[in-house]
């Protein structure tokens, strides 16, 4: 199995997008360009993109001519695309069965109550981040997709879509609200941005750890060599040694604490490529009652994935299709 780069994902949702022909060859990404397209990247219309030096294509990595023209023209009035998988069948049939199956409702009791089939509305988003401390530096892409009504990631949705045949249309309204939806990206991509940025705060941490173990060896010496004076001279006060061992230890606390303030980590992130898929869904509302009350939500069947859509745990944000309902029918899932 071929695992494919982020890199590479993004650059062919953008190729995609603009209405280009994309396949993937082994690691290779084979393209056929319009016309306008390849003359904005300053390539030919049949484009190979490899993630190594090869005499077949360009290679693509951060850094190369290509990849900065890509990024510019991404970049260029702001990008947002929006393709339609309509050619996706969804469907009906023995899908009640499936969601009992699926789904676990603790401290409540669901029912079905409508099938219908629609349109969902996902949302790909990419970002660009630069981390930096002292003089280390990471930078880099992070792309993230989710479900625009639920606000639910969608990963699969990258791997999926580059096999799916599609047409350019105009976006409709956002599902859920632009501030709400502006909020949970800016959780999530945080989250996911401390993850990617694991060995750069490793290595930060590092020499945060070395800084402090020199300090605790000058340390170690000082206090070693002023006990050394004391025993060899015995006219020494051992007050005024206390006094001064005392004021060693507190400025070596003062200056460990010091330590981490010399190594601050900045990150800069900012979104600057959106595709919005749409694509035929099936939603069944689903019935929740608890005691005397109610509430009505929807669980999604996905055709790329042909199997239900998780919801969010409405206090973690969690995907689950496991769900306790509370005195407030809000939905949780289980904290094992």
């Amino acid at each position: 199995m071929i695992i494919r780069s982020k890199l590479f994902s993004f650059v062919a949702d953008f190729l995609t997008s603009q209405g280009a022909a994309v396949e993937f060859d082994g690691e290779n990404l084979v393209s056929l360009l319009p016309p306008q397209l390849a003359e904005n990247l300053a390539v030919d219309e049949e484009l190979i993109l490899t993630p190594s030096l090869s005499s077949e294509g360009h290679i693509l990595t951060h850094g190369t001519p290509f990849l900065d023209e890509l990024l510019e023209l991404t970049q260029k009035d702001g990008f947002f695309g929006h393709i339609e998988l309509s050619e996706l069948n969804t469907r009906s049939g023995g899908l009640r069965n499936d969601l009992l199956k699926t789904v676990r409702l603790i401290d409540g009791k669901g029912e079905i109550d409508q099938i219908t089939q629609g349109i969902g509305s996902y949302l790909i988003v990419h970002y660009r981040f630069l981390a930096t401390s002292d003089n280390l530096q990471k930078g880099g892409m992070l792309s993230f997709a989710c479900n625009e009504e639920t606000l639910v990631e969608t990963p699969w949705l990258l791997q999926h879509l580059n096999n799916q045949k599609f047409k350019q249309v105009s976006p409709p309204s956002w599902r859920s609200s632009f501030d709400e939806l502006n909020s949970f990206l800016h959780w999530r991509i945080e989250e996911k941005l401390k993850e990617e940025l694991t060995p750069f705060t490793q290595k930060v941490h590092h020499r945060i750890s070395r800084q402090k173990r020199q300090l605790e060896r000058l340390h170690r010496r000082e206090r070693k060599e002023l006990l050394k004076m004391a025993k060899e001279t015995q006219e020494l006060d051992e007050h005024l040694i206390s006094q001064q061992l005392q004021q060693m230890q507190d400025q070596y606390i003062q200056k460990t604490l010091q330590i981490p303030q010399q190594f601050p980590i900045d990150i800069q992130y900012e979104p600057f490529a959106f595709l919005r898929v749409s694509m035929p869904i099936t939603r069944i509302r689903y019935s929740i009652q608890r005691r005397k009350q109610q509430r009505l939500i929807s669980w999604i069947w996905n055709p790329l994935i042909e199997h239900f859509e998780p919801r969010a745990c409405e206090r973690t944000g969690r995907e689950t299709y496991q769900i306790i309902v509370n005195n407030e029918m809000k939905l949780f899932a289980p904290s094992f």
